[in-house]
């Protein structure tokens, strides 16, 4: 991660610096409320079912056990700083963009029969997620331009459970992602201060995962993604309320496929999704 904050930073340097007291700087805020049907959120339910299940019945709760959970729809935010420059004659420009706070929980209801009786439990999955975005843009045309870029995000999986009135944790969890992206966007300009654009890329998907069980401690390990192909599409409004303040918002939407092979025989191979309401506000200053 540390390496490709410095790698984005000296590119954004760079680009400013070649086209010196020149273009115009960026700087703000963004911020993405979502909701969120969670792949690893589903594959954990299902892993910590048979891992609850062996539980029960090594702690003596129990001796003919069978459990079925019933993962909801999540939601949550991400936010944090962007910084981008667009050179004067407005052909190229490039942004930074950290969301390093991210909370997001998803909860799932339990049915249980254990020894025939029935019981309630529930899980609830907490996630802490980052992203940090670098992208390079070259217009093409009056109002359409292409760009290329990279997303590296990190997601933190705490899965507990509440069952009988105790709660514990059941799997935690880590993935790291470095995603090359590639896409066009077009611009529809109403005024001098009103606009309204769209744009689209595909998400080359890659990274780790890194699980541990924690009602088995010796339980765990590392895995790699299977390479397979996401998209990120999002629709924006733009409206210039100062002559140096510009206000965005508008409707992000984030689709991969995740898919990697356990030890254990268990295999994760499914879509994990984010959409939701996008918004930024930056301050323009000219070079």
């Amino acid at each position: 991660m540390r390496e490709v904050i410095y790698i984005s930073i000296i590119l954004l340097v760079l680009a400013i610096s070649t086209r010196s007291h020149a273009g115009t700087l960026m700087v703000g805020a963004k911020g993405w409320y979502t909701w969120w049907d969670s792949a690893l959120g589903d594959f954990a339910a299902m892993a910590a079912d048979l891992s609850l299940e062996e539980f029960i019945v090594e702690e003596g709760w129990g001796s003919i056990v069978d459990l079925k959970s019933d993962p909801k729809q999540g939601s949550g935010f991400l936010a944090g700083p962007l910084l981008s420059y667009q050179t004067a004659d407005g052909n190229w420009s490039t942004s930074l963009a950290w969301m390093g706070i991210g909370v997001f929980s998803q909860d799932a209801d339990i049915s249980a029969f254990v020894d025939g009786t029935f019981h309630v439990a529930t899980y609830d999955l907490d996630l802490n997620r980052s992203e940090f975005d670098l992208a390079i843009s070259r217009k093409i045309t009056e109002r359409f331009k292409v760009f290329i870029g990279c997303k590296y995000q990190t997601m933190k999986y705490t899965y507990q459970i509440t069952y009988e009135g105790l709660t514990f944790d059941v799997y935690k969890s880590e993935a790291t992602m470095t995603i090359p992206t590639l896409g066009g966007g077009y611009v529809h300009p109403f005024s001098d201060t009103m606009g309204i654009g769209i744009q689209g890329g595909l998400l080359l998907v890659n990274g780790t995962i890194g699980y541990n069980e924690k009602l088995w401690p010796d339980y765990g390990g590392y895995e790699n993604f299977d390479f397979t192909v996401g998209f990120n599409g999002e629709l924006t409004f733009s409206y210039m309320i100062k002559q140096k303040v510009i206000l965005q918002a508008g409707y992000r939407y984030q689709t991969m496929k995740l898919k990697a092979g356990f030890d254990s025989g268990i295999k994760l191979n499914d879509t994990d999704t984010f959409h939701g309401l996008n918004i930024s506000a930056v301050y323009l200053f000219d070079l």
